[in-house]
């Protein structure tokens, strides 16, 4: 899946991108949307959750070249996600 693909992508202020692995997380910098409300236990577009649960295994690994990625370990941990569903919240339309 292509970033532009996703609805958050024109107001996007994520250095990196969970669902396209493009771009560099560094720290401090804003963490996508998506990934935090998977990881709250939230649902998202069924497309976004794929592509992100896909290529987190990737992202997350210990040689990761995608930046500090602390971050997104530390929100992975904090609020794990195994026993999540990919879904449409209420008010998303799916393509």
């Amino acid at each position: 899946m292509e970033s532009s693909e996703c609805p958050k992508y024109p107001s996007c202020s994520s250095g990196f991108c969970p669902i396209s692995m493009e771009g560099i997380h560094l720290k401090d910098e804003a963490i996508c949307h998506y990934y935090r409300e998977i990881h709250k236990g939230l649902t998202v577009p069924d497309i976004i959750y794929q592509a992100i649960k896909s290529t987190e295994p990737i992202f997350l690994s210990s040689t990761s070249s995608y930046g500090a990625m602390y971050e997104y370990i530390a929100i992975a941990k904090k609020h794990p996600s195994d026993r999540l569903r990919g879904g449409v919240r209420e008010g998303y339309e799916e393509k």
